[in-house]
């Protein structure tokens, strides 16, 4: 026996000791009583003094050494402990006994209570005996809830409404019978309360609670019932719980653990929405399934799942998990909902049961840090994104079920170089394999049916690619800007080569068509520099449009195509040397005169150009006069045409020659100004020609071109002298004074009137010609013709400056008052501080002569 366990004769011996002392005797008869004693938590952690361990059995100590009775708060710390370190008891010592309602509590939460007492035989070399009425660890027939205890709680029947106590740690007393805790019940209620009659709405502090004990024989816990109770850190749920509804422990930050128990049937959505402490969660062997619903555990501090059994995912389940590391799914799990582990940065491990059917669209998408993930066989479809912008995943192994990869699944994986697709697959969509930077060679399995576009675009190290007989069409961009691209193989079955399918591959060399070839559209091959051999097979009788080898050096030959048969048809729709020669007829307009917009910044706005608008298939136009000014138009798709071209050639401004061309596609151009099938030149003078393919030309809808100049000039003619006279007075300084002003005013006035009538006369003459807009209208109407006379502009602005000045001198005004109050104030201050300082110092003398 230890020397102070001597001293000690008497409880009240024990209540003498401090508080140090009182634990470490306390220890030391715990070890003379043969159990091993952790003594490290002498701050009372979690509500546990010490663990004891013997036996094989733990058991965990809640120590008062008040010397008074102890309260309820000691059971609910020790029953919270026993949960919180997985003991098999939990003991409450109070040196002086306990209160009724602590005995109910106790017996009903199986917390043994031992008194001071006990202690003593236990120091004499007894064996503690158990407290009356209970075992350790026996369930025992709730004794009737007092009347304290029942008025934390609103009931109604055997759901409980609202709890509306202030205690930290919480037990609710399995004596109450409830089976539902419903909605709201431990959070704010706000309007969602549903009151008895004449129960008064309690004022509580929801926020206050650390711990809740949720007893045996509740199978539901409502809508939002703990929601945002900030300080939760643990809850202990019983083994009959069946259901947590939708928001159940949303926001609680504090939350550090939970574990389901194994009856569990649904999770409903956000019910464990950022917890952001939340770091473990333990999920029960799903025998009879569990529904876990959208958003259940997003944003929280999960750091690794592990899911056996039958279990129901639902969208964004884990989503934004960045802690999670791990996740094991085992067989049970059919498909992974969309969304379910987007933005799970420190996601590196996944293990996917071979039940796995299907993964969801983004189910992965931005987990930076995964780095490989086998696909179990069983999997028959990768949804979109799936796993999109996944930078450190390096390979990939599409196993034989799978007949759908979705759009952009493995877009911008750019470590990703290792990719297998097995036979089975029949569909990769667009922008699967987008910028997949390190992928060096494909190989389509022969049971690839569709190929949508983008799929392989931007791969720059792709070099080799291999297209199977069963690919009938290569998309628009299937392959565009794979700058590595060196060998394309092309088999029979292939019938359509798509607009831009292989757009600057600038390092493609050889093309072989084969004889199943249709169509090569425009666009086809456009910009791919280093191409210099296109074969075709002897048997080829499709249509191979020019224009799809723009920017090739093939645009250069007469015969681009090698070994073309008489069966096959080239469309010469593209620029080449002869492009402007052969039949054309003269733009009917004596003069071209257009400006770009002095106010916008868009394209400009044609005054007038003649044009025809019944233009079909390939047209050449050309005007040959020599005084042309600036000649501007639109280039324009003619209706049902999905592509057309345009090469227009003629001189610039800064006098160097240039030839434009392009495409024009509906929607697509982005070139384009107001109409998106549309396309303007600007400043091209003297001599020029246009070459159009399913375009035509479009400005004023007036075929008169003579009669439109004419109008022009004559009205430029009538309002340029009145222009000049109006900006000559405008500027005229020979005089100064108030009458000097007024005459200025009076002749400006008269010239802005005539200025105003000249542009209603041109307007009217210009519908004659279909002139609806003209630069000219908008030029001097703009400046002279449609705003304010001068002499209006002028008072409006001395009306400004009188307001103005009158705001600076109330200004003033309100400033110099203020100030003058400021002083007063002050003076006032001082005059009060004065004569509080003398009357005190009267007082003084005054006691000194008594």
């Amino acid at each position: 026996m230890r020397q102070i366990n001597r001293q000690i004769q008497s409880v009240e011996d024990m209540v003498r000791l401090s508080g140090i002392a009182f634990e470490g005797f306390l220890a030391d008869a715990f070890r003379d009583a043969g159990y091993a004693v952790d003594a490290t938590l002498s701050s009372s952690d979690y509500g546990a003094n010490f663990i004891l361990a013997r036996d094989g059995r733990k058991v965990v100590v809640r120590a008062s050494q008040s010397a008074g009775a102890v309260g309820l708060d000691a059971v609910r710390e020790a029953h919270f402990a026993k949960d919180y370190y997985k003991a098999d008891e939990a003991w409450v010592i109070a040196l002086h006994g306990f209160t009724p309602q602590v005995t109910s509590a106790a017996q009903s939460t199986g917390v043994r209570l031992v008194s001071g007492e006990e202690i003593m035989r236990m120091v004499g070399g007894e064996e503690l005996t158990p407290c009356r009425d209970a075992e350790p660890g026996m369930q025992l027939e709730p004794a009737s809830s007092p009347e304290s205890d029942t008025a934390l709680f609103t009931l109604a029947g055997n759901e409980l409404l609202q709890y509306h106590g202030r205690e930290r740690n919480v037990v609710i007393p399995s004596g109450l019978g409830i089976k539902y805790i419903e909605s709201r019940a431990f959070s704010d209620p706000g309007a969602y309360a549903t009151w008895p009659e004449g129960f008064v709405d309690p004022v509580c502090d929801w926020g206050r609670i650390q711990s809740v004990v949720v007893p045996e024989g509740v199978t539901t816990i409502g809508h939002s019932a703990f929601r945002a109770c900030t300080s939760l850190r643990f809850i202990s749920l019983p083994s009959t719980l069946q259901h947590i509804g939708a928001c159940a422990f949303e926001s609680c930050v504090s939350l550090q653990k939970i574990e389901l128990p194994q009856g569990i049937k649904s999770i409903g959505y956000d019910a464990f929405a950022c917890c952001e402490s939340l770091s473990a969660v333990t999920f029960p062997q799903g025998e009879g399934g569990v529904e876990v619903e959208r958003g259940a555990f997003r944003e929280t501090g999960i750091k690794s799942l592990a899911l056996r059994g039958s279990y129901q995912l639902g969208e964004r389940c884990f989503e934004r998990c960045y802690s999670l590391a791990s996740v094991s799914i085992g067989a049970g799990v059919e498909s992974l909902p969309a969304l379910a582990f987007k933005l799970c940065r420190s996601l590196t491990d996944v293990r996917l049961p071979d039940t796995l059917a299907s993964i969801g669209d983004g189910a992965f998408t931005e987990c930076r840090a995964l780095e490989s993930v086998e696909i179990p066989n069983s999997v028959t479809k990768i949804g979109s994104k799936a796993f999109f912008e996944c930078p450190k995943l390096s390979s990939i192994h599409i196993p034989p079920r799978v007949e759908v990869i979705g759009s952009e699944a493995f877009g911008i994986c750019s470590m990703l170089s290792d990719i297998t697709l097995s036979e089975g697959v029949k569909s990769i969509e667009e922008g699967a394999f987008f910028a997949c930077k390190r992928m060096r060679k494909i190989v389509l399995p022969a049971s690839v049916e569709e190929v949508a576009s983008r799929a392989f675009a931007s791969c720059d190290a792709l070099a080799d690619v291999t297209i199977p007989p069963s690919v009938r069409t290569i998309r628009p961009e299937t392959f565009e800007r794979c700058t590595a691209l060196v060998n394309v193989t092309l088999s029979e079955g292939l019938e359509t080569i798509e607009g831009h399918a292989f757009w600057k591959c600038a390092k493609l060399r050889r093309v072989q068509l084969p004889a199943s070839v249709n169509t090569v559209a425009p666009h086809a091959f456009e910009d791919c520099v280093a191409l210099e051999e296109v074969d075709s097979s002897p048997d080829c009788s499709g249509t191979i449009h020019r224009s799809a080898f723009l920017g090739c050096p093939l645009m250069e030959r007469d015969d681009p195509i090698g070994g073309l048969p008489a069966t096959a048809h080239l469309v010469n729709d593209a620029r080449f040397p002869s492009m402007f020669d052969g039949p054309s007829h003269e733009l009917r307009a004596l003069r071209f005169v257009s400006e770009g917009s002095r106010w916008y910044s868009s394209p400009p706005r044609v005054d007038y150009l003649i044009v025809d608008r019944g233009i079909e298939g390939s047209n050449s136009f050309s005007c040959d006069q020599d005084d042309v000014e600036k000649a501007a138009f639109w280039v324009v798709l003619n209706e049902g045409c999905e592509r057309g071209y345009y090469a227009v050639r003629g001189t610039q401004s800064d006098g160097t020659a240039t030839i434009f061309d392009g495409y024009l596609e509906p929607n697509k151009d982005a070139r384009s100004s107001r109409d998106p099938s549309r396309f303007g030149f600007l400043a091209l003078q003297g001599p020029f020609a246009v070459y159009l393919h399913n375009c035509h030309l479009i400005a004023s809808p007036t075929n008169d071109g003579e009669l439109a100049a004419g109008v022009v000039d004559a009205y430029r003619d009538k309002v340029e002298p009145l222009v000049e006279e109006f900006e000559q007075v405008e500027a005229d300084a020979s005089g100064k004074g108030r009458k000097f002003e007024e005459r200025k005013l009076a002749a400006l006035d008269k010239l802005h009137a005539k200025i105003k009538a000249a542009n209603v006369e041109f307007k009217n003459e210009a519908k004659h010609v279909g002139l609806d807009d003209a630069f000219y209208v908008s030029k001097y109407a703009a400046s002279y013709g449609d705003e304010p006379c001068p002499s209006k502009k002028a008072a409006r602005t001395k009306e400004a400056e009188r307001r103005e000045k009158a705001m600076a001198k109330r200004r003033t005004s309100s400033s110099l008052s203020s100030a003058v109050w400021t002083l007063f104030e002050w003076l006032v201050t001082a005059l009060i501080t004065v004569v509080v300082f003398v009357l005190g110092l009267a007082v003084i003398v005054m006691l000194i002569l008594l």
